[in-house]
């Protein structure tokens, strides 16, 4: 019914602005053969923007992820890394210690509007975990029991890194660029397992994944299982 009334073969959704494309998306809402039409409709209307947001509190927090799901994900990190108002960094470059109600709440000629400490755009920090450190948690098994290490790397970042103090421990998920190779670095805590999804080619199977059982490639990634312990890799 969705589908029907609110999303057009070519993507285009009643109101045709970047936040109804995003909920599409973000909620499985769209029929798999309208899906990519979505997210490059999405992409399309970003652009049109001049790589600024024009989303409000309810799809802010999923713009990024659904591009970068979607095959955006350089798109993701130019809107993440925009420097000017409508954007998370215009705010930083105003002096901002705090998320503002409203992106414009510091004017570009300093007038105020609205609130200066507010919690909803904040939201792009979910991005900053789970899309670029990559941890992500398996709804299925509750606490991070098993959980998934997808990081992205992407845009002008050389390095990321981030932790969560899980109930089993703290769980650690970085990555490092150079000219020659990207070296990811993990740690799984005692008594819980992780998928762990590497950016990479078919080739890249033979570099050390011998130990991982249930090592395959799916879809650009590496992905295999992973018990407790410290790992390293390094791939090209």
């Amino acid at each position: 019914v969705y589908n029907q009334y609110f999303i057009r073969e070519d993507g285009y959704m009643i109101g045709d602005r970047q936040a109804p494309n995003v909920r599409a998306l973000a909620f499985e809402l769209a029929d798999d053969n309208r899906k990519q039409a979505v997210a490059d409709r999405l992409a399309q209307l970003v652009t049109e923007q001049d790589y600024h947001l024009n989303t409000g509190f309810l799809s802010t927090p999923f713009i990024l992820q659904v591009l970068a799901d979607n095959g955006y994900s350089e798109l993701a990190f130019r809107l993440l890394e925009q420097e000017t108002c409508p954007s998370w960094l215009y705010a930083v470059s105003k002096g901002a210690t705090t998320i503002w109600e409203s992106w414009r709440a510091i004017s570009p000629e300093g007038e105020l509007s609205g609130s200066l400490n507010h919690y909803a755009y904040g939201a792009v920090c979910d991005f900053l975990f789970a899309g670029v450190a990559g941890i992500r948690p398996v709804w299925e098994k509750p606490g991070y029991k098993h959980f998934i290490l997808k990081p992205l790397v992407g845009g002008s970042l050389t390095h990321a890194a981030a932790e969560y103090e899980s109930l089993y421990g703290t769980i650690r998920s970085g990555w490092e660029k150079s000219d020659q190779a990207v070296t990811y670095r993990f740690e799984i805590p005692a008594n819980t397992t992780a998928t762990i999804m590497l950016p990479g080619t078919q080739d890249d199977l033979a570099k050390g994944f011998s130990e991982f059982p249930d090592v395959r490639y799916e879809e650009g990634r590496i992905v295999f299982t992973a018990g407790s312990g410290h790992y390293k890799f390094q791939l090209g």
